[in-house]
């Protein structure tokens, strides 16, 4: 059924259908004001580093499962925590949900479809380097950088309160 579609179109249904049916099918269930245990708040926002190394479609599915996202960093304080988080384990980078699997060049995130209003992406980046860099990840150091949406990464999910709604 699917022979023919290469990595980035599989990666584009696979989008399209967690899109349309995870959020119709969970929803929310966390009380307002609360992120689930094991999770760092900040704003209306619940952040959690997962550091089993998943390809970007898996780990955005297993945000998914999560009821959350591949985060969606809107501003530096949010880009410290997350940084924060990297620090404290040995992950030196981790897959956000930041991508341009769409159009070539305008990354956006998985959450809105929209493009990021605040970015930190280290000199340089993001470069499609080789043609095949097309999702997000940060690093350590709060930098961004793109890279192939097949490698391995620990990634960080979100999920808001209900007040974030």
């Amino acid at each position: 059924m699917f022979e023919g579609l290469d990595t980035r179109n599989m990666i584009r249904l696979g989008l399209f259908t967690i899109g349309c049916f995870l959020p119709i099918a969970f929803g929310n269930v966390y009380p307002s004001g609360r992120c689930p245990d094991g999770w760092t708040r900040f704003g209306s926002k619940c952040f959690v580093l997962i550091q089993d190394k998943q390809n970007w479609p898996e780990a955005q599915m297993t945000c998914d499962v999560l009821r959350g996202n591949l985060a969606s960093i809107s501003n530096a304080g949010e880009n410290g925590v997350v940084s924060k988080m990297l620090l404290a384990s040995t992950a030196d980078k981790a897959w956000i949900g930041l991508h341009d699997l769409v159009t070539e060049g305008h990354f956006v995130w998985t959450k809105t479809n929209r493009a990021a209003n605040y970015t930190n992406w280290k000199r340089g980046e993001p470069n499609n380097l080789n043609g095949k860099q097309h999702c997000g990840a940060v690093r350590r150091d709060q930098e961004w950088s793109d890279r192939p949406c097949s490698d391995r990464l620990p990634f960080v999910c979100e999920t808001t309160d209900s007040h974030g709604r």
